[in-house]
């Protein structure tokens, strides 16, 4: 699998790039840190929802199962920081 977007986050309101994920893909938490991580997923790259949060290092798989696909961005929110930092990475 290619890594299509990284991005280290070491304040509040840092993304990576939206990756679109067609059948299955999967993310990468880590680092030390003191934040609630958010997983957002958008059907039109424009519009994103909250599916996951995590506050520790971890690597999960998503599996969508179908053919449209959808976009994915991995980060932290604003209020969510306090400390540390958070390499996240996605790819599919």
């Amino acid at each position: 699998m290619k890594v299509k977007a990284t991005k280290t986050c070491n304040a509040e309101n840092l993304w990576t790039d939206a990756v679109h994920i067609k059948g299955s893909g999967s993310y990468l938490i880590s680092g030390t840190f003191d934040a609630t991580v958010t997983v957002q997923m958008s059907l039109d790259n424009s519009t994103f929802y909250t599916v996951k949060t995590h506050t520790v290092s971890t690597l999960q798989k998503i599996d969508l199962g179908d053919e449209q696909g959808a976009y994915f961005k991995v980060g932290i929110a604003t209020g969510e920081f306090a400390s540390g930092s958070a390499f996240v990475a996605s790819w599919r």
